[in-house]
């Protein structure tokens, strides 16, 4: 048994392997096989979006995710991991990246914001059938200030029939590692805003641009493809998001031991080369 979520990255992922074009990414030197575009929709109201064909670090997304959008921090020893180290400069930041931008204010018609996440949240609780609910993190005049420019730029939020939905757009998808942790961080973003916004979670849209595995990823898709076809026999139930009785609903308040995965029994971790 998997998930409609994990049949359509698998579909995608072989896509990739099978027909992506063969170039040379100047950035990284590394080869890639890559495609246009690629796009997984879920409902989190029947699923949440985790793969059981590879074992996902969901703690250290969600670490990430309140890093960035709770504390709207770019310092990386405000982490309980590791994973920004290769971006961290000498004043111990990634830049004007991510939470810096994040936490900037928004000036919306007479009305003034302390930060993006504060935005959308008064923005659908004052008006939920307001469409101008937007996180954007691309400042093009911050660019050269940010050790790695972001991958997830944007996200576009509204309320429809009493449910939360967000359309997540990322311009550069590393399929094997970045883009699981991506989705799965994203689907826990919305869990958490439609708690506090007393909504039901809707649909997660996560629109991919370039999307790509690197060349020195091939074995470990390879490894990944096998376990996949090895869960869709095994595997007897489905990976769910609960909180815990004591999680209050309040988004800022929300902390990691308030949120758990339960029936989540994934296949073998599989170690993926980064392209830094």
């Amino acid at each position: 048994m998997v998930s409609n979520y994990e049949k359509q990255y698998m579909d995608n992922l072989i896509n990739i392997y099978k027909y992506g074009v063969k170039e040379k990414n100047e950035r990284t030197g590394i080869m890639t096989r890559r495609i246009p575009s690629s796009m997984i929709m879920v409902d989190l109201e029947r699923e949440f979006p985790i793969l059981l064909s590879k074992k996902v670090n969901w703690k250290t997304a969600l670490n990430e995710l309140l890093w960035i959008y709770q504390k709207q921090s770019n310092r990386t020893s405000e982490l309980n991991s590791h994973i920004w180290d290769p971006w961290t400069g000498e004043d111990g930041t990634i830049g004007k990246s991510y939470g810096y931008q994040v936490g900037a204010p928004v000036k919306a018609k007479s009305k003034e914001y302390d930060n993006q996440i504060q935005y959308i949240i008064d923005t659908l609780q004052n008006d939920p059938s307001s469409r101008q609910a937007v996180v954007d993190i691309w400042e093009p005049e911050e660019l050269g200030e940010m050790n790695l420019v972001p991958c997830c730029y944007s996200s576009v939020w509204n309320v429809i029939d009493g449910r939360l939905n967000c359309m997540l757009v990322q311009r550069s998808a590393d399929y094997p590692v970045g883009v699981p942790f991506d989705t799965t961080e994203h689907a826990i973003l919305v869990h958490m805003i439609a708690r506090h916004l007393g909504v039901r979670p809707g649909i997660l849209t996560h629109v991919m641009a370039d999307s790509h595995i690197y060349e020195s990823q091939i074995e470990g898709v390879e490894t990944q493809i096998g376990q996949y076809h090895r869960a869709i026999i095994t595997s007897k139930c489905l990976p769910l998001l609960v909180f815990d009785k004591y999680a209050p609903e309040n988004f800022w308040q929300i902390k990691e031991e308030h949120i758990k995965i339960i029936n989540y029994e994934p296949m073998p971790f599989i170690k993926f080369d980064v392209a830094i």
